[in-house]
């Protein structure tokens, strides 16, 4: 739904990389520093529009050019080397000024560049992609080794591309991180496992690190139609191999508390933990979640942690941030306090942008945060109730946002797939200040139709922004100020049908498509009290990675089609919950531990610590289920 971010990193220098329209979606990279020289290496992933295999899917014609503030863009240079038409492929950049300039040295791989299969073998087809790079230095060696995922030709994203094509990730080795590069061979290929590990159809992008006696590789897995993600490691006593099967290690199989969907690459390793940045791949693109594990255990699932859920990144109002972090996450590494990385966008144009950011590594929070709704909304309650309150914020702001009280809305997505956005039910049934930044604002009331009742309606004057605001609410009368100026005044009568008879509703940000607030100050002032948030039937699909086609849909339930596969897990911050029960009879369980059943017309309710869970359904032998809303007590 979307999460405020209070982190400190800052865009370093000009825009590295915008794409052009023959590679439109320069949507995935990772930063390297080397240790030999200190000179920064970028390699940005570059892909057709729309990770097209082939020319049927044509990026748009923007006769505009690159947006304003390029340092660098495709060259002749890189045409002139390209192996053919391929689908993808990667560049390298470089900077001996920490960041602050960049040259483009051209496509990665070297003219008559191949691979093979793991036993050895050619693959009958020269390799068709290639566009998602790590780099790994061995001291040892004095080797670097890149990571990279491919496909030979005949691949596509509906079936592999039959017997004769396939897909998965390899290692290269060179003397310098500019190559030539050598093939080493290919890790993982997805026909060597029959196309499946657990639930997932295809492994991909690719991290290999060197631990103390042997080598593990991070691989990125999905699952297709189940819109889900997860990270799988492999191991090997040297870049060589033999690679162990992989094993994953997060997935939405978890039976604790994990956000989905969201998937990992690259990976980077600091002071002894290895960490997976997680990208949300909803449509405002603007939260992420961090995984960390000791680098030396980092091959079991267990040893794993979600130590950031949300609140790590913020994207910036600039052209080339338009759909904010898109394609892979940020990735970097951390010297001499500073944790430097790359962090791919996509700008105005629909196209592919590649910067670099940094930060304090121990300064990861400001006070300040930044909450923006980019294709989609982004909508982020506080988790207490107020009766009688104020807010006082200081804002700077684009687009529409509003400040919320009274929140009844049914969080949750529009469907349970990628790209999905805040379903109707969550942007409604609510009072908020409303803002534009063209300086009109309104006190409104959002109806459960989605019908809107303008209380009142003001506009600053022309040489004006709306730069601090503050609401106070005792009893009915609501009195909102502007800039310190005394604005509106008016009763606005309690609205709307609650789901359970409480008096305490929350407050909430809300950030409407292409909107971007920055606020430096954000006091409430107020009794907080307990009170309820309701998430809808899709989140628990989304929760539990399930393929929609599994589920009929009527109305806001969602009934199981498929017993033997369908099962529903929200991923929730409360102290309590409740189900209501509608077809058929399910296993509850809350973190993993069975919690009791729920049949048709019965009520469940559960009492948990305060704090991250998931809920998860299970359907029985023979039975079926449905599921609806989930109430949780905060």
């Amino acid at each position: 739904m979307g999460d405020p971010s209070f982190d400190t990193f800052e865009k370093l220098g000009e825009t590295v990389h915008v794409s052009d329209a023959e590679y439109p979606w320069a949507v995935n990279g990772s930063l390297f520093r080397d240790p030999k020289d200190g000179a920064w290496y970028l390699f940005p992933g570059l892909y057709k529009f729309g990770y097209a295999m082939n020319d049927d899917l044509v990026a748009p014609d923007f006769s505009g050019g690159a947006v304003d503030g390029s340092s660098a863009k495709l060259t002749e240079k890189i045409r002139d080397a390209k192996h053919g038409n391929v689908p993808g492929l990667f560049l390298i950049y470089r900077s001996r000024d920490e960041g602050k300039t960049w040259e483009c040295l051209g496509e990665g791989f070297q003219r008559g560049f191949t691979i093979k299969r793991p036993d050895g073998t050619p693959y009958d087809a020269p390799v068709a992609v290639y566009p998602d790079v790590c780099m790994e230095y061995d001291p040892a060696t004095a080797r670097y080794y890149l990571s990279y995922d491919f496909c030979n030709e005949g691949w596509d994203w509906k079936n592999d591309g039959g017997l004769e094509a396939d897909s998965g990730c390899a290692l290269a080795w060179a003397p310098s991180p500019t190559g030539p590069f050598t093939h080493i061979g290919a890790c993982v290929t997805n026909h060597q496992y029959d196309n499946r590990i657990g639930r997932f159809t295809r492994m991909y992008a690719t991290t290999a690190i060197r631990r103390e006696s042997d080598w593990i590789i991070f691989i990125l897995c999905d699952s297709g139609s189940n819109h889900s993600w997860g990270y799988a490691t492999a191991m090997a006593s040297s870049p060589k191999g033999p690679w162990s099967k992989p094993e994953v290690i997060l997935s939405v199989d978890s039976p604790d508390y994990f956000p989905a969907p969201v998937e990992c690459h690259p990976a980077f390793v600091h002071d002894g933990f290895v960490y997976a940045p997680a990208t949300s791949i909803a449509l405002n693109r603007n939260y992420q979640a961090v995984f960390r594990a000791p680098l030396e255990d980092a091959h079991r699932a267990e040893a794993w942690r979600l130590c950031d859920d949300g609140n790590v990144w913020h994207a910036r109002p600039l052209p080339q941030e338009k759909h904010g972090i898109w394609g892979q996450t940020f990735h970097g590494f951390v010297h001499e306090g500073k944790f430097n990385v790359m962090y791919p966008a996509k700008d105005t144009r629909n196209f592919g942008t590649v910067q670099i950011a940094t930060r304090p590594w121990d300064t990861p929070h400001s006070d300040g945060f930044t909450l923006s709704g980019h294709e989609g909304s982004s909508l982020s309650p506080l988790l207490h109730g107020y009766g009688d309150f104020s807010v006082e914020a200081d804002i700077d702001f684009t687009g529409t946002i509003e400040i919320a009280f009274d929140y009844r809305g049914i969080l949750g997505p529009n469907s349970s797939v990628a790209n999905s956005v805040p379903c109707d039910a969550a942007l409604r049934n609510y009072s908020a200040l409303r803002m534009m930044d063209n300086g009109i604002f309104s006190l409104v009331t959002v109806n459960s139709d989605g019908s809107v009742t303008t209380h009142a309606a003001e506009m600053l004057t022309c040489d004006e922004t709306i730069r601090q605001v503050k609401i106070e609410r005792h009893g009915a009368t609501v009195r909102v100020w502007v800039n310190w100026k005394s604005v509106i005044m008016i009763n606005v009568e309690p609205h709307a049908e609650s789901i359970e008879p409480i008096s305490h509703y929350p407050l909430a940000l809300i950030c409407h498509r292409f909107s971007i607030l920055n606020c430096s100050q954000f006091v409430v002032t107020g009794e907080p009290q307990p009170t309820t948030l309701v998430y809808n039937a899709y989140d628990a699909l989304l929760g539990a990675g399930q393929n929609l086609a599994n589920w009929r849909i009527d109305g806001d339930t969602l009934i199981a089609t498929n017993h033997a596969v369908c099962k529903a897990k929200w991923n929730v911050i409360c102290a309590a919950f409740e189900l209501q029960g509608l077809v058929g009879k399910c296993t509850i369980e809350a973190d993993g531990e069975p919690l009791g059943t729920l049949a048709a017309g019965e009520t469940f309710k559960a009492t948990l610590p305060r704090g991250r869970h998931a809920i998860t359904l299970h359907s029985l032998a023979g039975e079926t289920f449905a599921i609806r809303d989930i109430v949780c007590h905060l």
